[in-house]
């Protein structure tokens, strides 16, 4: 059946003739459209070569090549690429024909001359990066264990094995003895019917029959494909409608569905059929509900491409092209769906050992991934397709035209010692630094050969693409999304369990944030709920957060700009522990986070340090003796001192108003001297206290008297002016509270 699709090229090619064209070369055209190669070779032989057309030159040459007479195609195609008006596609087909002849070197060289006239042709470029790939094509497929040829083959073709059931079905062109047995002109074998068999143990098969007699009919019927419930069938069957001084074979898909009787219901039509192209060659997956096949429909990338549609109820979907990863401007064929998402097909686009080699790729949702060459001995220099695999990838059946066989086209059985495993699919979850899910991302992923294998907007948060390679690469992906820096990100990947099923990609947001965890300082735990107030010191504005269970707080600075410097004061604040302000400065030359440091961030608790109460002490009137009173808080002061010796304390005396201002400020004088005697007597470093008297300048209350030295104040009124207040200068690196009681009024 692939014979078909082969010869519609050249039916679509076919050239209108000059007047001066000898007979011979007439009719050897004629039959050349009509499909009767063996007559078109025979009416081109009886003209010298030279006085052939370019076009019947070229049709003698492909006529060769179809039947696979390659010494004569090699001959024939050696002289058409000579020819001044000869085309790009020669040199391919001559090429084909070199490799098949098993002449590589010489395959190389008219390769490197087509790629030199279509450099932007899909298998030109696959040339380019793939023609040294030969030894690993050559190396035995490492999934295959045996490849045994079939006792159903006859001397005719056998091809395009089905699952039906516990059964298979394939097509045959046998004969069967019949008066009236239609032949086909091209091949002058019959025309292929479907038969059904039951498979053996032994890699053959037992109770060969006839498949349904309302299927075969008196043209071509086959290859076919079946739901795994084997209620679906779609097959390949002639157009017969043809007109008989110009028979273009067209062929055409129709389907049944069995009733609860059992029985093939209606055969039905798809609405994609059409008289003026072929669709073919059905591969079903085992729910039914998508059909892969072949066509040469217009809008394809080459002479015959693979579609697949889907079936809604009794409705079934246009048809999609899988697209250029899978096709190429060659023909590719024969596809089959297996369960694990494996899509095999044969191809003469795609750089393989010679004619139809088999491919096979991971096909998911809209995605495949990049077809890689299953190798020889599966594949060889003739044509090997229509691979099929039974659900856990043990047994299968391919079909080939090699030497050895029975017939034109043969049907062996292949066991295999491993599955298959052509790529993994991977999930890619996009989301921002904070952590969060972001929808929306323009993504693209390269695999190692800088190859594009996905580049679409992420409508969600995530995407899948296929890694199908068996070796670690390094694929990079990139994420585009406005107000987020554009991201690049390489991850080591490969078809293996050993790469993870999903990867994410953290895009940075285009802002900056001061963020921070708060602990306590002793046992580094987190605080949440710690008060923080950030202080913006340029334009003294603050922002109030509240820290996490994890002690942590992120602070989004608005109107920061790039190489701009952040100069901020952070205030932190909690029930139970010292409060904690510190200046904070940082350039912001890149948007992100900056971190506070940890330990600018510790709070103490004042269960874990000194609290330390001073008051201020006072003094009798006109005295400047320290009182017992006075003694006992000055006391506190002494032993504050010599526990923390970087500790600085400045005094301030003070007086009421009831003297003269001069004597009033020289007694404050006298109280500040004996109030910071007392302590320098009792400390080290006594340096680090030192006084002030202030005299009447600082009353805390209205007990004025200036300038009658009188007032009308109660004497407790004037006792609080009477004192002696302390201020802490400098504290020092120590875990201490102090809660000065003291007015502070200097």
């Amino acid at each position: 059946m692939k014979y078909i699709f082969t010869l519609l090229t050249a039916v679509l090619i076919a050239p209108s003739f000059a007047q001066d064209i000898s007979k011979k070369e007439a009719k050897g055209t004629k039959n050349y459209i009509t499909n009767d190669l063996p007559d078109a070779i025979y009416y081109y032989e009886g003209v010298e070569p030279s006085k052939l057309s370019t076009e019947g030159l070229r049709n003698l040459s492909n006529a060769y090549r179809y039947l696979f007479q390659l010494e004569k195609a090699e001959s024939s195609f050696a002289q058409l690429v000579n020819r001044s008006d000869s085309k790009p596609e020669d040199n391919y087909f001559y090429a084909e024909v070199l490799l098949m002849n098993g002449k590589r070197d010489e395959w190389k060289m008219q390769m490197n001359k087509f790629a030199s006239k279509m450099a932007t042709d899909s298998r030109a470029i696959e040339f380019a990066q793939r023609k040294g790939d030969f030894e690993v094509f050559d190396k035995k497929t490492e999934e295959l264990d045996t490849l045994v040829n079939m006792d159903i083959n006859t001397d005719k073709e056998e091809f395009g094995v089905s699952y039906y059931n516990d059964n298979i079905v394939f097509a045959s062109s046998k004969s069967n003895n019949g008066v009236l047995e239609r032949k086909w002109s091209w091949t002058g074998f019959p025309f292929l019917n479907l038969y059904e068999a039951h498979p053996t143990a032994e890699h053959q098969v037992d109770g060969l029959t006839r498949f349904n007699k309302e299927v075969n009919d008196k043209y071509h019927e086959g290859p076919a494909s079946f739901s795994k419930d084997g209620k679906l069938m779609v097959f390949t069957t002639n157009y017969y409608e043809v007109e008989p001084k110009n028979e273009k074979v067209r062929i055409k898909m129709v389907y049944a569905v069995k009733n609860d009787e059992g029985k093939w219901g209606e055969f039905q039509e798809f609405k994609f059929n059409s008289p003026t192209y072929s669709v073919g060659q059905p591969a079903l997956t085992e729910d039914g509900n998508t059909l892969y096949f072949t066509s040469d429909m217009p809008g394809g990338y080459g002479k015959t491409d693979l579609y697949k549609v889907t079936r809604t109820g009794d409705t079934w979907s246009d048809p999609i092209n899988l697209g250029d990863k899978i096709n190429t401007e060659g023909r590719e064929m024969f596809p089959f769906i297996h369960r694990d998402g494996l899509l095999f097909f044969a191809s003469d686009g795609h750089i393989g050992l010679g004619g139809l080699d088999i491919y096979v790729a991971q096909a998911t949702d809209n995605r495949v991934s990049e077809p890689r060459n299953v190798g020889a001995p599966m594949n060889d220099k003739y044509d090997d397709f229509a691979l099929v695999l039974d659900s856990v990838q043990n047994m299968g059946y391919v079909s080939s035209n090699r030497p050895g066989g029975k017939g034109s086209d043969d049907i062996y059985s292949v066991k295999l010692k491993a599955p298959f495993m052509v790529a993994k699919e991977v999930k890619l979850i996009t989301k921002n630094n904070y952590g969060d899910l972001i929808e929306g991302v323009a993504v693209t992923v390269a695999n190692g050969r800088g190859e594009e294998i996905l580049n679409e907007t992420l409508a969600e948060s995530s995407g899948i693409f296929l890694v199908d390679n068996s070796t670690p690469e390094d694929y990079k992906v990139t994420g585009v999304k406005n107000d987020y820096v554009v991201t690049t990100q390489s991850y080591s990947l490969d078809n293996t369990d050993e790469t993870p099923n999903e990867v994410e990609l953290i895009l940075q947001k285009k802002e900056f944030r001061l963020v921070g965890n708060v602990t306590d300082k002793n046992s580094n735990a987190p605080l949440n709920n710690v008060k923080v107030v950030l202080v913006n010191n340029d334009n003294n504005t603050g922002e109030t957060y509240s820290t996490d269970a994890t002690g942590g707080f992120a602070a989004v600075l608005e109107k920061a700009k790039l190489n701009q410097t952040a100069d901020y004061t952070v205030k932190l604040s909690k029930e139970g522990y010292l409060d904690n302000e510190f200046k904070y400065k940082v350039k912001l030359d890149e948007y992100g986070d900056y971190i506070i440091p940890t330990e600018l961030l510790a709070m103490i608790n004042l269960n874990d340090i000194d609290i330390v109460e001073i008051n201020a002490i006072y003094f009798d009137l006109d005295k400047s003796n320290i009182r017992p009173d006075a003694a006992k808080e000055l006391d506190k002061i002494v032993g504050l001192l010599n526990k923390y010796p970087d500790l600085e304390i400045e005094l301030g005396a003070h007086t009421d108003c009831r003297a003269p201002m001069y004597y009033n400020d020289a007694l404050s004088a006298r109280r500040a001297a004996s109030s910071a005697n007392y302590i320098k007597q009792r400390i080290t470093k006594p340096e680090r206290v030192y006084g002030k008297g202030y005299g009447e300048n600082k009353l805390l209350n209205d007990c004025a008297c200036e300038p009658s030295n009188e007032s009308s104040c109660s004497k407790d009124a004037h006792q609080k002016n009477r004192r002696t207040e302390f201020k802490i200068i400098k504290k020092g690196d120590y875990d201490v509270m102090i809660k000065n009681n003291s007015p502070i009024s200097f």
